[in-house]
């Protein structure tokens, strides 16, 4: 039996933009993206594929002012996530939370890992849920910068300061579920 499950892409982006001259000598600027990147990648039997997603946001404040003649202020502010989910059909619904209702894993208590245990006999098309993931991550970046320019008849001076937040956030297990196979081999 050959799944006749089709590839499915789909990519939707948003931009929005607004450029603010609140005075001659101040000015705000702020710009946010979207992006959502759902696919699924079907497996030899129906139901057997594998859900992968990304979801981006990206966003930036900004405020710029014009002190006199010869000094400038830059002021930043920019949040970026990244969220990616590479799963199976069957996470988050109870009805396949299979290992769970067998009492094997404490940790499939989690819906994220719900699916059925990858099952294979050599030479034939598994049977049950992809055995790599699911894995869910969602990465975040907090950036704040502030430069100020002084311009001299002789000289530029430029100084600032930039602070940073990275955060790495995932959770997901390789063969979560467990893995069955047969292959003739003792």
């Amino acid at each position: 039996f050959l799944s006749s499950e089709s590839r499915k892409i789909d990519s939707d982006q948003e931009l929005l933009r607004v450029d603010w001259a609140h005075t001659p000598n101040s000015n705000f600027m702020f710009r946010y993206s979207h992006s959502n990147e759902p696919q699924y990648l079907p497996g030899t039997v129906p139901e057997r594929g594998t859900l992968n997603t990304t979801v981006i946001h990206l966003g930036v404040l900004g405020h710029t002012w014009v002190i006199g003649t010869n000094k400038v202020n830059e002021f930043r502010a920019g949040f970026n996530r990244l969220e990616s989910y590479n799963g199976n059909l069957h996470s988050g619904n109870p009805d396949y939370n299979v290992v769970g209702t067998m009492n094997i894993g404490a940790g499939l208590r989690e819906p994220l890992f719900w699916g059925v245990p990858d099952f294979t006999i050599s030479g034939f098309g598994g049977v049950g849920d992809p055995g790599n993931g699911p894995y869910a991550t969602w990465d975040n970046v907090f950036q704040y910068s502030d430069n100020f320019t002084w311009t001299t008849s002789t000289h530029v001076v430029k100084f600032g300061a930039e602070y940073r937040r990275t955060q790495f956030n995932i959770k997901g297990n390789d063969v979560s579920r467990g893995r069955i196979g047969i292959n003739g081999n003792y």
